[in-house]
This record gives C-alpha cells, structure tokens and sequence, in this order.
C-alpha cells in the first residue's frame, strides 16, 4: 500500500505499526458497543500473568484465578488486563461469590449514614473476614475486608472477568488473524501504511486516509447499530479517529 519494500521499511516496523493500530481499532470497538467484551483468541490458553492463571477451558470471557493471602487486601491484576468485568472470591465453603464495585469516593457514603468527609480508607473494613468489595487502583485490585483464611479458600481463591487486550503481531506472523470482524482487518494494514507514508512524506498519506475514516466510520456503524438489545440509547455522532 506503501510502495515500499522491507529495505526501506523492516518488517519488524511494519508488525509494531500494525499492532498500534489493532489496539487502536480494539479500544474503538470496546467503547462503542457497551455490551462487547474483548478478548483476542490468537492469545495462548493456560497463560500465567502476575501470578494469575487463565483457564484454559473456558468458553466465554477470559477468566483468571490467583491464590489471595490471609489478611492481604492489595494484588497486582494481569498486566494484559484490557477491562475488569466481573469479580468473585471463594469461600470456605468451596463456592465462589460476586464481589461488588466500589469507589474510594464512596467509602464515606458506606461506611456511615453522614458520609463523614474525613474517612480514611485504611479504616473501611479494616478487620479481615469474608470479602465484600473490590476497587480498582492503578493496576491494582483491592479487596474491604481483607481476606480471612478462617472464612476464606486462599488458594486459587480470588477469580477475575477480563477482557485482554490483543496480541501483539511479531515480523513472522504470517497467517494471524485479528479478534475483528473480517470485513475491518483491513484497517489495520491501510493504518499502518498511512503512519509510514505519513513519516517518510508519501504522495499517497492524504488518500489512505480517506480510506481509513471511511472505514473507520463503517465499523462505527457497524458497533453501534449490530445488535438490537443494545441499550445504547444514544447514537455517537460520525467522527474520524485517525
């Protein structure tokens, strides 16, 4: 789409500009249909992240279990962790149980009728025992109260929902195919010729991208309109992500 052959562009560039633009297009999609979940099945089962383990047998979303630690509330999540969709913890009993969202912001609310302004967080659920909630904190996860191994499974105890981001590309790839609809794996070689035309001053830069916002919008179309229990209300205005 360049013109240009592996001497003037390596095929290392050309796999990390087309990995750029996947994530690009995954994040797109992500945030228009609210109900899709992402994960990439070129991606390897049984994958060990942060201490977390994938299952490998999973049919669905993406899920991930690690050992929790008696009286320990804070864990590293999985590096290639796209969005947290849904957590559990396993009780004594040996069953798992929903976690429940919630914000530092609103520990007070919670944790008193007044909501007085100065609580601390260190202070909400500050005693070990049967978990209740998570929060989200950097790339880490939290859990009020810490874990208790009286009431708690500890190991392989704690369970994530995730959606992971893609798979890099690698300069061998040769037959990978991208999580995307078919109809917009173009995008992403018409993206990455567009940043190496854009780069070395190509007559072609304004035309190919043309062809990416118009592609672009097609596949804006397509996430917002794909479904007819999609709660989206509101449709986004047509605008150009390049």
């Amino acid at each position: 789409m360049t013109g240009l052959d592996t001497n003037a562009v390596s095929t290392k560039e050309r796999a990390r500009l087309s990995t750029k633009w996947y994530e690009k297009l995954a994040l797109m999609a992500w945030k228009l249909d609210p109900d899709w979940q992402f994960d990439d099945h070129n991606i390897a089962t049984s994958q060990s992240d942060n201490s977390w383990t994938y299952d490998a047998t999973f049919v669905g979303l993406p899920r991930a279990t690690r050992d929790m630690v008696d009286d320990q509330r804070i864990y590293r999540l999985p590096t290639n962790a796209f969005a947290i969709e849904r957590v559990e913890f396993k009780r004594a009993d040996g069953n798992f149980y929903v976690l429940d969202p919630i914000r530092e912001s609103d520990l007070p609310r919670i944790a008193s009728p007044e909501g007085a302004a100065n609580f601390a967080v260190s202070e909400f659920y500050k005693t070990k025992g049967v978990p209740r909630f998570y929060n989200l904190v950097g790339s880490n996860i939290e859990l009020f109260p810490a874990p208790s191994s009286a009431d708690t499974t500890l190991t392989a105890g704690l369970k994530i929902y995730v959606s992971r981001q893609v798979r890099r590309f690698i300069s061998t790839d040769s037959s990978t195919e991208p999580a995307l609809p078919e109809q917009f794996h173009e995008l992403i070689a018409l993206g990455a010729s567009f940043d190496i035309a854009l780069a070395k001053g190509l007559q072609n830069a304004g035309a190919l991208k043309k062809e990416i916002e118009e592609g672009m919008f097609q596949m804006q179309d397509y996430y917002t309109n794909r479904t007819r229990y999609n709660k989206r209300s509101i449709i986004p205005p047509r605008k150009s992500y390049v």
